[in-house]
């Protein structure tokens, strides 16, 4: 009971002054304490002052005290001095605590009548029991006031539920359905249908999974619930009377039970996303489409690529030949022309099939132990020609702390370097070109840095934001004067993702372009014995090998002859590799060159067969020659039991190589 709370009354101002007037007193006091405060009615006082602690506690002690003449406190004596002689308490007590005390004081020494004393007791008894109805009246408010505010609430809580999208059903643990909202009916199909009364069991038949399958009603997510004490989720199909299925989101959450239950009450919320569920299905579809797409994709560039790679293998294979017969200055331009023009449709096949592979993901960096310091060296050998040809410098400036060996993907760093050096001697006039290799060590390897600077004409800001986009050239006047897709910058930027780092640049008019390619490469674990170095196999000297040549194409068959005639090779020819099988079974040959796509029996199926013969032929070099080129061609031939892997367009040099490899890396296998 608050009643150190309590405010001054006219009932006790009458209390203290009927109680100083019978028992003929100058000092009558009612107060109420805690261990803190003190509140009390004095006669000729201010009614219902709070007393501070310090007068509190004196107070207490002079009620409990003989009197002795004692001095009240100035704050109750209004600096009248008023020494009492004798003095009578009685206790205030409501529910056996001890709450306050009446208190009678006297000038004069006196001894207390028993009239006195039991007038006390009488007193002290009505003012307990007026403070004991205060406090029921009080608490009967407070609750009247609660039940309002819980009333107010209800109504509140019932008005958000009813306003709710979703549908909300509270059942029992019988699965009995005992409250639910306009909204659930609605979900349901079931509007100006009471829901209440209806168990879970009654929609048997009419729910399923996500796979369309009938759900047995002991699976749904309510049911679940109420079993386990544990709330459940899930996707549910619903039929509604209409027999319109409708995919709902339920949420089953158990609410409080009695201890030791065995079913509990369950809230179950849930909403329509039978549009959603249809987006997702559209989606899976479309993302379906276009995965068939990108294989086709894939299909037709593949395709597209080895029909072009086999009509030009003829055009540059007869070129390389013709090149090499006596011809006159005229003659000779006009064959360089045709190798030009060739090249630059093999650069644009190769950009746009490397573009296609980068976009659809399936793009391979493959990291290898490479001697950094052996690429930028063959390269600045490639490009020195070039460079002079335009009477450009070309300068390769290496880092001395880099170390022999990294693991890096060297291909493609060199074809991304390409592209930044072809470009920087395509567009510097006059000036040099510059390779700058720096070498950074990190906590798992290495970040290479390379810039390629040149002296050209420098390129403007608005220029710069695109010039990695794909198919873009920095103007039209470029593209025409120059040539080019527009493709290599993007696909080096691609690439430099792809292997951890960057491609950037800074340029201004007038004052060149340095062009920058990051990338990480990693730390060779420990010096491997390497079986021979394929620079070390090269040169190697061939004398009249014995060749099987398998092709469908003749053209191609003609060039292969043409490339391998200074070698003097023993060549025999199959157009398919039911041909080749038979002519290893009569004939030894040295090694094979098998094409891919043929008839009857193609490349794959060939290798196979001549592994898995378990004749002496099982083992025999075979070089796959094939106008397959796309990424990961190259491994997956090998994988198959290839030795090699040469594409088409064919070049001599290439071809040649690839014969004293294959040869070197058998003769030094049988030395062994």
């Amino acid at each position: 009971m608050q009643l150190i709370n309590t405010g001054p009354e006219p009932f006790f101002e009458d209390v203290v002054n009927h109680m100083a007037s019978i028992c003929h007193v100058p000092l009558a006091i009612v107060a109420v304490r805690d261990p803190d405060r003190c509140w009390m009615n004095i006669p000729d006082t201010e009614r219902g002052a709070e007393l501070s602690a310090d007068v509190a506690a004196q107070l207490r002690a002079l009620a409990s005290a003989p009197a002795d003449g004692a001095t009240l406190p100035a704050e109750l004596s209004h600096a009248r001095p008023l020494v009492y002689r004798s003095h009578i308490s009685q206790p205030l007590v409501i529910g056996g605590r001890e709450v306050g005390y009446l208190h009678l004081a006297d000038t004069q020494e006196r001894a207390w009548s028993i009239f006195e004393t039991g007038y006390m007791a009488r007193a002290a008894r009505l003012v307990a029991s007026h403070f004991e109805a205060r406090a029921a009246l009080a608490e009967r408010e407070a609750r009247i006031e609660l039940e309002r505010q819980l009333a107010e609430v209800g109504e509140l809580h019932r008005a958000v539920i009813g306003s709710m999208a979703e549908g909300v059903i509270i059942q029992a643990p019988d699965s009995t359905i005992i409250a639910s909202n306009p909204a659930a009916g609605a979900i349901l199909g079931l509007i100006g249908m009471p829901l209440e009364g209806h168990k879970v069991s009654d929609f048997a038949g009419r729910v399923c999974n996500r796979a369309g399958e009938p759900l047995d009603p002991g699976e749904f997510p309510a049911i679940k619930a109420m079993r386990t004490g544990i709330a459940q989720f899930g996707l549910i199909g619903v039929e509604r009377p209409s027999g319109e299925r409708r995919w709902l989101e339920v949420s089953a959450i158990p609410l409080s039970a009695e201890r030791g239950a065995t079913a509990w009450p369950v809230a179950v919320t849930f909403s329509d996303v039978t549009e959603t569920e249809r987006r997702m299905e559209q989606l899976q579809a479309a993302r379906a489409e276009a995965e068939a797409a990108n294989r086709a994709k894939s299909a037709f560039l593949a395709n597209m690529s080895h029909e072009i790679r086999t009509p030009l293998n003829g055009v540059m294979g007869m070129a390389q030949v013709l090149r090499d017969t006596d011809l006159d200055a005229a003659q000779s331009d006009f064959v360089q022309t045709i190798l030009d023009s060739s090249q630059t449709l093999m650069t644009l096949l190769n950009d746009v099939l490397d573009l296609s592979k980068i976009e659809a993901g399936k793009f391979d960096i493959v990291a290898a132990d490479t001697d950094l310091e052996g690429v930028m060296r063959g390269l600045h050998a490639l490009w020195s020609p070039r460079a002079a040809e335009k009477g450009l410098g070309l300068r390769l400036m290496l880092d001395a702390e880099a170390p022999a060996r990294m693991m890096f993907d060297g291909v493609r760093v060199q074809q991304c370097l390409s592209n930044y050096i072809s470009n920087a001697i395509k567009f510097t006039a006059r000036g040099e070109v510059s390779i700058d290799v720096r070498v950074t060590r990190q906590r798992d390897g290495y970040q290479v840095k390379i810039d390629v600077a040149d002296t050209g004409g420098g390129i403007d800001d608005e220029t710069m934001s695109r010039l990695f986009s794909p198919f873009v050239q920095a103007d039209e006047t470029i593209s025409r004067r120059h040539g080019g897709t527009g493709l290599g910058l993007s696909i080096t930027r691609k690439l430099a993702e792809l292997m951890g780092g960057d491609a950037t640049a800074q340029s201004a008019p007038g004052c060149g372009s340095v062009f920058t390619l990051t990338f990480h490469a990693g730390a060779v674990a420990s010096a491997r014995h390497i079986e021979a170095p394929e620079s070390d196999l090269a040169g190697i000297s061939l004398h009249a090998p014995r060749i099987l040549l398998v092709d469908d194409h003749p053209v191609n068959r003609q060039v292969a002859r043409l490339f391998l005639r200074p070698l003097e090779a023993d060549i025999t020819e199959a157009v398919n590799g039911e041909e080749a099988l038979a002519r290893l079974e009569q004939d030894v040959f040295d090694v094979v060159l098998l094409d891919i796509h043929m008839p009857v029996l193609d490349g794959p199926a060939t290798i196979r067969r001549i592994r898995e013969s378990g004749k002496p032929y099982a083992r025999v070099p075979v070089i796959a020659l094939t106008a397959d080129a796309m990424s990961g061609d190259r491994e997956r031939y090998l994988a198959l039991g290839m030795d090699g892997y040469v594409s088409k367009p064919l070049e001599e040099a290439e071809l040649v190589r690839a014969l004293e490899q294959t040869l070197g890396r058998v003769r030094m296998r049988a030395a062994a």
